[in-house]
């Protein structure tokens, strides 16, 4: 009953407000309904984009590794060269519950895409033309962040890694791994074999199952052309060769925790044109994925790989002309190869570029003439301290020399445009590298107006290959912002300014000198086709519902900080209450997460996960989001040592601005943020309660736990742990850089379990069983807790991931949220409005 009452006492509270203005807070309602415009493709003169419905009507909530915003999509089509040009919704005859982008053809015609019943993961190809849609009952092999992308060898083949034939991607796990519960339990009950077996795998390698299949999309024709798993699928420029890695599990060793731990990948290629396929150092290298990279004109590929018997910390970048066969060395002497990890998720080194018979690197100048590979952590940018990185020049003996010296803020990723032309994007600047050592660099983009920056669905998809005709760019200036399609070809550049400041950029097409954004207007949102005079053509019009909402506005604090002997003066950002007034205090929710900065978006637009500022700031609270930034309290054996004090001087100049009531401040964290903020609860008694979901509380067991996943998924995601997380010195916000067997101490002193009889604030636990974050963390916790006798609650959630998806949980979850600091902090929340 308690929830019942507690939803319609939110929606009296936002009624109330809406009756008496023209406008009403963002609440849980408003969050539901949001529909969300996600990534998208364009083929010449057609648009393809991801669309979920209205979030509360989507007809299933299981697919996404984290929860439903990883599905749920819808596929939406736009042809510019079709008379009348209208939206049109594609494979909803196949009954798919999410459908997913993959790729285009190379002239256009086909758009290939996956989708998913249930349980049940399939492929499917689109004809522009006709509008015919194939489907093919294969579960192609997808990558739970960075998604699949099948590689084309003509305009109408296609070649892709599929599982095997009773194996589902990590899409659907959730529901995969309780439907095989299901059947195995039920098997058993009738007398059968149910079980499962894990083995080492040590000094063998097992050749994980599934086929490269070879598809026609003109005749529907599919081809197995050899067993395995592949990752990395990447064409020759003429299509001819296909590059891939084939996947194997054992032999590796867990505790490294780097690229080659678990797994080996040997380097395959398939000669399109004779139909036959080789493998090249079988069990001798260990071939990086992500680092394979055709020349632009030759059948050259370049990749990193290193010894079997060593890590990736030493290895070399190789070059495979495919015709010859002859694989060359190319050693980088006097360089430290930067890290993919600093600007996205994998611990290796950038892909490099074939210029003239040398290579391209991207790097640092090493101290001495050793040629290193060291792991960074995400978003490194102490230049200062690593030194500048550049683009470098690395011939076959090892002679290195700067191809971008005098460039400032050099971007990791570049593009080639012939074997001896690589552009580069500096100081905010495209620039054109030559391969001759005494050209200077050509500048591309001085008609351009603005600071030039690639989109984040490129800086921060590592795996994903840019396309090979036109890059997409934005422009920022102070006056203005634009997207900007540069052609490779001629270097030609098309610029489309953006319909407004708040919009987003999805594609352009640089043939019809248009692109698609998404933007926030009055009436909600709007999908807008620009051209280049700025002509806008409405595509399609989301989140009517937005127009009767008001936002709270992000504000920026700066403040003092001591931590030791130094002080810093740091910045961090908050939401006022929904119906702010000057002369009252309010309660504070703390969101605290491990080396965060910066304020969010003033206006909610899309459905990202279960939680937001705006929900808490329309519940009548501040919401603080103190700066957490590592450089200020990572220390190598005591990762979160001066978290605590960091948070508390937050929170005091946070009072101080004379907002906050500092007898009514709540801790709040979720996955990693929740391991932050049970360690501050535990070091700090400032708080009046604490509220933390889907995470982790002991770092021993962390380290060696299993979750859901392996109960079917063991061959691709094996029994490994956590070890990544801990054992290296780099990468991790959790870096200890030593094992639970070298330094048992390390992990206990920071565990929050064995923190317990320090904490007294009443803690509210909320997780999942279908977490990757095991929900016994949580157990644990509770049982530490309850036995120290704190006020505890503990709230576990059924086939949920990371985080509710359902729409009944996510209200659910915020009842608890609101009804915890109700009883603990006497804050005045919806129920109270109502009353």
């Amino acid at each position: 009953m308690r929830l019942v009452l507690s939803v319609v006492a939110f929606s009296l509270f936002v009624l109330g407000e809406a009756s008496s203005q023209d406008t009403h807070p963002f609440s849980l309602d408003d969050y539901l309904k949001l529909e969300r415009v996600g990534s998208g493709l364009n083929g010449d003169e057609i648009y393809y984009w991801q669309q979920s419905p209205p979030y509360e009507d989507m007809a299933y909530y299981g697919h996404g590794f984290g929860g439903a915003w990883g599905g749920g999509h819808q596929l939406h089509a736009l042809n510019l060269g079709s008379s009348g040009a209208v939206v049109q919704r594609i494979g909803t005859e196949l009954g798919g519950q999410s459908y997913w982008l993959d790729s285009v053809s190379p002239d256009g015609r086909f758009l290939a895409f996956y989708y998913a019943i249930d349980a049940d993961m399939r492929f499917g190809l689109y004809e522009a033309e006709t509008g015919d849609v194939q489907s093919f009952d294969v579960a192609p092999v997808v990558n739970e962040i960075f998604g699949h992308q099948s590689v084309w060898v003509s305009n109408h083949e296609l070649v892709l890694s599929v599982h095997a034939d009773d194996f589902q991607p990590v899409n659907v796990a959730r529901p995969f791994t309780t439907t095989r519960l299901l059947e195995e339990s039920e098997n058993a009950w009738r007398g059968g074999v149910s079980a499962t077996v894990a083995v080492s795998h040590r000094g063998e390698e097992v050749i994980d199952d599934g086929a490269l299949l070879r598809i026609d999309a003109a005749s529907g024709e599919v081809r197995s052309l050899a067993p395995g798993r592949y990752e990395s699928l990447t064409a020759s420029a003429d299509g001819r060769f296909i590059a891939g890695l084939r996947v194997s599990f054992g032999g590796g060793d867990i505790a490294r925790g780097l690229i080659g731990g678990i797994y080996t990948y040997d380097l395959v290629i398939y000669d399109v044109r004779n139909d036959r396929l080789s493998v090249l150092f079988e069990g001798e290298r260990n071939v990086v994925p992500g680092t394979l990279n055709w020349a632009r004109q030759s059948n050259t590929l370049v990749f990193y790989s290193f010894a079997a018997d060593s890590d990736i910390t030493v290895g070399e970048y190789w070059a495979f002309p495919a015709e010859t066969e002859q694989i060359v060395r190319f050693p980088h002497f006097g360089l430290d190869l930067a890290s993919n990890r600093e600007r996205g998720f994998s611990q290796r080194p950038e892909r490099a570029h074939w210029m003239d018979g040398e290579l391209a690197v991207y790097a640092r100048r090493h101290t001495d003439n050793s040629a290193v590979f060291t792991p960074r952590n995400f978003g490194a940018s102490l230049e200062q301290e690593l030194g500048e990185k550049d683009w470098y020049i690395v011939s076959r003996d090892g002679a290195t020399r700067n191809a971008t010296e005098g460039l400032q803020d050099v971007s990791a990723i570049a593009i080639a445009r012939s074997d001896s032309l690589l552009t580069v994007l500096a100081g905010g600047e495209l620039w054109d590298i030559q391969s001759e050592f005494e050209s200077d660099p050509i500048l591309l983009s001085e008609d351009i107006e603005g600071r030039l920056r690639y989109p984040s669905q490129i800086i921060h998809r590592p795996y994903a290959n840019l396309p090979r005709d036109v890059i997409p760019l934005q422009a920022i200036s102070e006056t203005s912002r634009s997207a900007v399609l540069f052609n490779i070809e001629d270097a030609a550049l098309v610029s489309v300014p953006f319909p407004a400041e708040n919009a987003r950029f999805r594609s352009g097409s640089f043939t019809s000198r248009t692109a698609l954004f998404y933007q926030v207007t009055e009436s909600g949102g709007e999908l807008t086709l620009v051209n280049e005079s700025g002509e806008e053509r409405p595509v399609s019009t989301l989140n009517a519902h937005l127009r009767d909402v008001s936002y709270s506005q992000w504000r920026p604090i700066s403040y003092d900080i001591e931590i030791g002997d130094e002080e810093h003066r740091v910045s961090g950002c908050y939401l006022l209450p929904a119906d702010y007034q000057p002369d009252q205090q309010y309660p504070v929710i703390v969101d605290i997460y491990p080396n965060v900065a910066g304020c969010g978006s003033n206006q909610v637009t899309r459905f990202d996960s279960h939680a937001t500022g705006h929900l808490f700031a329309s519940a009548g609270f501040i919401y603080f989001r103190p700066n957490t930034l590592r450089r200020y309290y990572a220390d190598p054996l005591e990762p979160l040592q001066s978290l605590p004090a960091l948070v508390d001087q937050g929170v005091e100049a946070l009072v101080e601005q004379g907002v906050a009531d500092s007898n009514r401040v709540a801790l709040y964290g979720i996955s990693q943020g929740s391991v932050a903020a049970l360690y501050v609860a535990a070091h700090s008694e400032h708080y009046g309660a604490v509220i933390v979901s889907h995470g982790w509380a002991d770092l021993m067991s962390h380290y060696f736990e299993s979750s859901f996943v392996q109960m079917f998924y063991e061959d691709v995601y094996p029994f490994s742990g956590s070890a990544p997380r801990y054992n290296n010195t780099h990468g991790s916000d959790f870096n200890l850089g030593t094992t639970p067997f070298e330094n048992v101490d390390a992990y206990l002193e920071n565990s929050p379990l064995f923190l317990a009889d320090q904490i007294d604030t009443p803690t509210l636990l909320l997780h999942s069983d279908r977490d990757n974050f095991s929900v016994r963390q949580y157990e644990m916790m509770f049982v530490a807790l309850k036995q120290n006798d704190v006020p505890s609650r503990l709230v576990r959630y059924w086939g949920e991931g990371h985080g509710p998806s359902s729409p009944g949980n996510m209200r659910h979850y915020w009842d608890e949220i609101l009804a915890w600091t109700d009883e603990h902090l006497e804050a005045r929340s919806p129920r109270q409005h109502a009353q």
